[in-house]
């Protein structure tokens, strides 16, 4: 169960600390009341590293939780999309 929990944990992290240094690194630093509106290319690019990222980090849940990879890594796109 531990583990499974630790799994959980990790695997958002592996989602969510690319996503926080890209619109970090896309926005640049911007002070959030004047940041500009973001354009089709950000909604696209954010779209498929989105993709990209949940599948990392429901694969590395996976792993850690040794659980078979594919039913984990469903969910995880599966989440990033709604």
């Amino acid at each position: 169960m531990l583990r499974s929990i630790l799994a959980v944990i990790v695997g958002y992290l592996v989602l969510a600390i690319p996503v926080f240094i890209l619109f970090f690194a896309w926005f640049g630093g911007y002070n959030p009341q004047n940041l500009p509106e973001p354009g089709m290319g950000f909604m696209l690019f954010s779209l498929v590293f989105g993709f990209l990222f949940a599948g990392g980090g429901g694969y590395v849940c996976a792993l850690i939780a040794r659980r078979s990879e594919m039913n984990m890594l469903l969910p995880s796109l599966h989440s990033s999309w709604s």
